[in-house]
């Protein structure tokens, strides 16, 4: 997108066609192709995450950009500190234009410093402008602090919602945040807040959660609002056993170590995937798994269970 003043009307950038009222930010530019902390473009803001930021003399206005999906109700927080009277602009991206849609410089039932502003929107791209009360009428730029948050009232124009990283609101009651890979948003990418199922069927099929706790399937963690991850334990922790705990990815469970193969809830231990190297001498043992091994090492480097010396059967 070509760099553009915020307006008020339908014009070409620069060029406003109503009156410009008290408190309006018409005219100032800024470059929404280039995010910079000291500079006034942030970046990207996502519904239900909350972000913060300083401004400064050299930065007085900050802009972030709001990707909707679809269209429904929205509501902007603006928070100050104890001393900062905010003011917060709302602007929808028409042909390359940032056009105002509504601005704000108090909140009912807040504090005198927040501003906040409820807009019925379409699903699109639109800009929110957070500044000083100071600056947006009197051009006196300032140092102060915000926090800034967008959210849906209802959900409509949510889409999905981005959950679990740092920032992110936790998933509305009754949903649970479901991750694409296994991290469970350890590396930094978000998930999807979305139903917690109400039935699950009765497969026996142990996972870990994000919670570090075992169930007995993907379902039944969902059920209880937590997605199945790669959150087993590290190098030297219990697996198996009789809560069916799992190893971090990378990872083993070892049996080797236990002899006997009647042990109920028999556990083990995570090791890393390694190579061992054994000789082919013949010295038969048979593993819990019912097979003969050559020799005790080649049974432990299976992972398996000893049952006894000599071959099976």
């Amino acid at each position: 997108m070509k760099r553009c003043a915020l307006t008020l009307a339908l014009a070409a950038c620069g060029a406003p066609t109503e009156e410009k009222p008290a408190g309006s930010v018409e005219g100032l530019a800024f470059d929404p192709g280039k995010a910079d902390q000291a500079g006034p473009f942030q970046g990207d803001l996502a519904l239900g995450q909350a972000v913060r930021g300083t401004l400064s003399r050299r930065a007085p206005f900050h802009v972030w950009r709001l990707e909707l999906p679809d269209g429904g109700d929205l509501r902007l927080d603006l928070q100050g500190g104890r001393r900062d009277d905010t003011f917060v602009a709302f602007f929808k991206v028409v042909q390359g234009v940032a056009i105002e849609v509504d601005a704000s410089d108090h909140c009912e039932g807040g504090r005198n410093s927040d501003a906040c502003l409820d807009a019925s929107v379409d699903g699109g791209t639109y800009f929110v402008l957070a500044t000083t009360w100071q600056f947006a009428a009197l051009r006196r730029p300032d140092n102060a602090r915000y926090g800034l948050e967008a959210r849906c009232v209802g959900g409509a124009c949510a889409g999905p919602v981005t959950c679990g990283i740092r920032g992110l609101a936790p998933c509305p009651e009754g949903e649970y945040c479901d991750f694409d890979d296994a991290a469970c948003g350890a590396a930094g990418v978000p998930g999807v807040c979305r139903p917690r199922p109400e039935l699950c069927d009765a497969s026996n099929a142990p996972v870990c959660g994000c919670d570090g706790r075992s169930y007995d399937s993907d379902c039944a963690a969902a059920a209880a609002g937590v997605d199945a991850g790669a959150c087993g334990g590290g190098e030297g922790a219990t697996c198996g056993g009789i809560a069916a705990l799992v190893c971090a990815p990378g990872l083993a469970c070892d049996y080797s170590r236990n002899v006997g193969c009647f042990i109920a809830d028999v556990a083990g231990v995570c090791v890393a995937e390694r190579e061992i190297l054994c000789t082919a001498h013949y010295a038969p043992v048979c593993g819990c798994d019912g097979l003969t091994y050559r020799n005790d090492c080649l049974r432990r480097a299976a992972g398996v269970a000893l049952d006894h010396a000599g071959a099976c059967g």
